[in-house]
Parts: structure tokens; sequence; C-alpha cells
């Protein structure tokens, strides 16, 4: 058995950094192969984690992506891309700011207990969404959000990668001026027309519950959920971070919430702006989504069902 191991350093506060000694220790005891895949150039991600499913060679074989979610979603993205979600398995080391996705799948947050996991576990069956022809594993958006990364990039390399300066930075980006998108959305066969500063695409449970929306329940029968926000003024905006703060966004009559298990999207342009699991891309038009059941294998605990 190998485990092929793709870390981002510098992912969150830098946790990833001690990677290595760990990695060969829990390697070491389980007498399991190690290679080591340093991601030392953010540019070089996907590269990188294309080399390292094009490197399993045996059905024992483990590639594990540490970092933050972007890292994650480059590796489950590598997988897809590969056509390899059945005969990959890939574990997750959380290194990042939230580390969501580790979070709803019950990943230990302990860097050596997820390694151990790793090496442990049984690999179990995930969904994903697509984009076009890129995945996200936890969201997708265009609008207001991409404003809200653009801005959260902005202040982290000012004040560093932590959870308070990603919160405040997004809360001056909401409380700020929205432009609106005037879009036509196809979904599941069905047209509707908005006018709206931003579309959002879910497919994680810990997320969508914590903010109390009834569009979490798509995700127990394989369908992403959809969300589109009204125009805001400045002090419809000021009502809608009080809502979602008290977990209560869904009463708003400023939030329209669908099931979906494909749409389109337009707009009057050639190619727009989205946010990706955190990361930043700019597509063709229209937009296609889908929700993608089975779409790789991840390694989790024994006794764990397949969740968001």
């Amino acid at each position: 058995m190998t485990l092929h191991l793709v870390y981002n350093g510098k992912s969150g506060r830098g946790a990833a950094s001690e990677l290595p000694t760990l990695a060969a220790k829990v390697c070491e005891q389980h007498g399991v192969r190690l290679v080591l895949y340093p991601i030392l150039d953010p540019k070089s991600i996907n590269l990188i984690a294309e080399k390292a499913v094009a490197a399993v060679t045996d059905e024992s074989d483990v590639v594990a992506a540490a970092g933050g979610d972007g890292t994650i979603r480059a590796m489950a993205h590598a997988i897809i891309r590969a056509h390899r979600s059945q005969s990959v398995k890939l574990a997750v080391i959380p290194c990042g700011t939230f580390n969501l996705f580790a979070r709803a799948h019950e990943i230990p947050l302990d860097i050596e207990k997820a390694l151990e996991l790793a090496l442990t576990g049984t690999a179990q069956a995930v969904r994903a969404g697509r984009m076009n022809d890129e995945t996200f594993i936890l969201n997708a958006s265009l609008g207001l959000y991409v404003q809200v990364i653009r801005e959260r990039r902005e202040q982290a390399k000012r004040f560093g990668r932590h959870q308070i300066v990603a919160i405040l930075s997004s809360l001056k980006t909401i409380l700020g001026r929205h432009p609106s998108m005037k879009v036509t959305i196809t979904r599941d066969g069905e047209e509707s027309t908005f006018e709206t500063p931003l579309i959002f695409f879910g497919n994680n449970a810990l997320q969508l519950g914590n903010l109390n929306l009834a569009v979490s329940e798509c995700l127990n029968h394989d369908k992403l959920a959809m969300i589109v926000l009204g125009q805001l003024s400045t002090r419809k905006a000021v009502a809608l971070v009080a809502r979602g703060a008290l977990n209560s966004l869904d009463k708003s009559q400023d939030v329209e919430s669908f099931c979906m298990t494909s749409c389109s999207i337009q707009l009057r342009k050639r190619q727009v702006r989205v946010a990706l699991d955190g990361e930043l891309f700019t597509l063709p038009l229209p937009l296609s989504v889908q929700s993608c059941p089975n779409a790789f294998r991840l390694v989790k605990a024994p006794q764990q069902q397949s969740m968001a």
C-alpha cells in the first residue's frame, strides 16, 4: 500500500507544514509506503493533483489531500477528470481555515488522527457538483459571493488567514454595493428570469444546515440546493445578515430556494466570474450545473454513512 500525499503547506495558518514528519511516522507504524507531493506554487496544484492520481497503480493505494477545501476540490476534480472515480480512493487531511468538507464528513481535524483514518478507513461514494467542466464539493456561486472571495483574499494578504478576518471581510462586502444580474435560469426543464446579486449552489449539509434553509433536505435526495437572492438595499442587507446570524435566513422574503438536479444559467455576456469552493474561475456562458451522485470515493470511518 502507498499513501500519495498532496499537501499545501500554506493552507490555513500553515498547519500542513508539519505533515511530512507526521506522515512518515504514521506510515512507518502501519508499514505503508509514503510519497510526498508538495504544492510549492498554487498555480501548479492541478498538475500535482493529476500526477498523484496517475501514480496510483494498486487498489489499496490512497491519495490524500492535505490543505483547505480548495486543495480537496482540486484532488476530487483530478480524480473525476481522469475517469478514476471507482479506482482511486481520496482521503482528506484538513489543514484549512474553515475545513467545511472535512467537518461535514466527520474527518478528524487533528492532523495525526486524520492520517490514521486515511490508512484505516473505508472508501464510500460521495456526491459532487459540476459547473461546466469544473468540479465543486461544497458550493458554487456567481455574483456577490465572488466579491466576498476577492475581498477575503485581499484582507488575508494584509492580516493573515484567520476565521475572524474572513468573517469581517465578508460582512464588509455584504454591507456594500450589490450590482444585480439579469439571469435566465432553466431548472429541471422550467425557465425563470431573475434580477439578483447572488446565485448560490450548495452541496454541503453542514453549511446549509447552519443557515437553517429548507433546501438542506435536497441533499438527502442527491440534489443540489439552489439559492437566489433578491435585490438588496443597504437596509435589506443588514436585515439579511442579522437573519443569517440568527439561523433564520430561509424566513427572508428576499431569498428564493429550490432543489435541482441540473440547470443552465444565461446572462447577457460571453463569460462570467464564479467561485467554486472558495476558488475563483472564469467560465463561458451559458453555465451548466449538475448534481453528480457517486462522483468519487472518500475514505471515512467504517461506521459512517455517506453524506453530502
